[in-house]
């Protein structure tokens, strides 16, 4: 799904994906993962994750996080545009 952020430059669009992934401990996570695309962004990384059983936050996007979101889910997090599963 593409969202269009811009009012002056309908060209500039960012991508936004999110999926129910469940960790390696069993317990249900929400993840997304927003990135722009363009080669100057981090596609790999920009992942968010909140525990989907007391909606706590736990990591918010931002360039660099991709290892950090492996660490709480327990598995290495692969980028969520391929994932057949995600529901956005």
């Amino acid at each position: 799904m593409v969202f269009d952020n811009t009012v002056d430059d309908p060209k500039a669009a960012e991508y936004f994906f999110a999926a129910c992934l469940k960790g390696k401990d069993q317990r249900p996570y929400i993840v997304f993962q927003n990135y722009c695309g363009g080669s100057g962004c981090h596609d790999l990384d920009n992942f968010g994750i909140i525990d989907a059983a007391s909606l706590r936050v736990l990591l918010a996007p931002s360039d660099n996080n991709h290892s950090v979101a492996d660490q709480i889910i327990g598995y290495s997090v692969q980028p969520l545009f391929d994932y057949k599963e995600r529901f956005f």
